[in-house]
């Protein structure tokens, strides 16, 4: 196979552009030079997204909002008003931005945007959910209480301990017939209710020690408790140390 050659008659064109419009051609380095540059600048970008979304899932762990669906709609209605709308959409304008730019940059390949967008979103998202599985942010947390990290500390001195609505978690202390001392995760005491309508589950046998979340709403100092769910686990775990630790 021969290689493709330009007719003479384009290349004269091409030639007599140059020379006319004294356009002077651009060294290699200059390219590279560029490429890394753009290249620097989209890894800063990536990762701040990155950190964005995985910051965002960390925290809705780490106040318990991604357990309240378990309440059915009366926990998704404490999520909704609960949950930091504008740090999610500032997440996905970042990330469809991001999105945006990789497609232009990678224009020669031919990928339509919407996949590239799709792409760059679900990467993001499964980057997030994977910080929260590994003890990424928590590992960042303890290690800025020790000594304050540049730039991210502030995001987890932040970190509230008790934001949500109507909703309240803690461990289980000086159980009553129909009610019993919840002590939170700032270590302070709270009474709670038992009505006949509060929700337990059927295989859940509440007793003193054990970490609990709780949806209800709080009348006249108590707390009258609409469902009750046990926090096994790891999730369990961090509670329970974060309540003695602030005894």
């Amino acid at each position: 196979m021969t290689d493709q050659k330009l007719p003479e008659n384009m290349k004269e064109k091409i030639l007599r552009e140059i020379r006319e419009k004294h356009i002077a051609i651009k060294p290699k380095w200059q390219f590279v030079l560029k490429t890394i540059l753009i290249i620097f600048i989209l890894s800063i970008v990536a990762f701040y997204i990155l950190f964005h979304t995985s910051f965002l899932f960390y925290s809705l762990h780490h106040n318990g909002s991604l357990f309240l669906p378990q309440f059915g709609m009366s926990g998704i209605k404490r999520l909704f008003w609960s949950f930091p709308w504008l740090w999610a959409i500032a997440g996905i304008l970042l990330t469809v931005i991001f999105g945006i730019i990789i497609e232009n940059k990678t224009r020669a390949y031919r990928f339509p945007l919407l996949y590239t967008v799709l792409a760059v979103i679900i990467v993001v998202t499964l980057t997030g959910v994977l910080c929260v599985i590994l003890p990424i942010h928590t590992t960042l947390r303890k290690i800025n209480a020790g000594a304050e990290i540049p730039i991210i500390g502030p995001l987890y001195n932040g970190l509230p301990e008790n934001e949500l609505f109507q909703t309240y978690i803690g461990e289980v202390s000086d159980l009553q017939k129909n009610s019993f001392t919840l002590i939170n995760r700032n270590g302070q005491a709270e009474t709670i209710y038992l009505e006949p309508q509060t929700d337990l589950p059927n295989d859940f046998q509440l007793e003193n020690g054990v970490e609990v979340m709780i949806i209800g709403e709080e009348k006249a100092g108590c707390v009258e408790a609409e469902g009750i769910r046990a926090l096994y686990g790891g999730y369990g775990q961090e509670i329970h140390e974060r309540i003695h630790n602030n005894q």
